[in-house]
């Protein structure tokens, strides 16, 4: 999808006719996808199925990905269980309160390879089926997105790694520095504050 609309991109740019909507979709999905890189985590709502987890024996149990929008399904030791409180505060985004905890699931197994005793085995005995993610892009989010968009299509980086393009009988290289691709990256102004502000659980300062 992108997190910013087609319809934006060309409000800004001025463009009012379709010539161009697949070539800049990709310049859409390629600043998308450094976005994405750069804090390594999923800023569109994005549905997650059966992600695993081991019990922490405490009463917060942290997914992989956040905001959490809802929970779909969530099963200890393959129980259904619906006791427990979504987390979405600043300090505890992407959390699952449990006033009786989250149960660990140790598993004692024989040593291997010639060696006595045994060893304790966390397992993972939690699974749960939930969304996560931005709806909608939060503005300062699409401002910074679109301002990377406008600066790949005038040529001013190489957002995405789009170094060529092609559709139906037209193309454009863009590999000797002229246009789209000239030179790569974010400002760094745009690269820290994804880093800072949504880089993947830094969320605390």
């Amino acid at each position: 999808m992108g997190l910013i609309s087609l319809d934006l991109l060309k409000a800004k740019l001025g463009i009012t006719d379709e010539s161009q909507d697949e070539y800049l979709q990709l310049i859409i999905d390629g600043v998308s996808l450094a976005v994405k890189n750069i804090t390594n985590r999923n800023l569109e709502l994005t549905a997650y199925e059966e992600e695993k987890h081991v019990g922490t024996g405490t009463t917060s149990l942290l997914l992989n990905n956040y905001p959490i929008a809802s929970v779909q399904s969530l099963k200890i030791n393959n129980e259904e269980t619906s006791e427990y409180d979504i987390l979405n505060d600043k300090k505890d985004a992407g959390k699952l309160f449990k006033k009786e905890t989250w149960p660990r699931n140790a598993i004692i197994e024989p040593l291997t390879l010639a060696k006595n005793g045994s060893v304790l085995r966390e397992n993972k005995n939690i699974s749960i089926d939930y969304t996560a993610g931005y709806d909608p892009i939060p503005a300062d989010v699409q401002l910074r997105v679109l301002e990377e968009c406008t600066r790949s299509y005038e040529g001013k980086n190489s957002i995405g790694n789009i170094k060529s393009w092609e559709l139906g009988n037209a193309s454009e290289d863009y590999t000797e520095g002229n246009g789209v691709g000239a030179t790569t990256g974010f400002t760094s102004d745009n690269e820290e504050y994804f880093k800072k502000y949504y880089g993947d659980y830094i969320i605390n300062d």
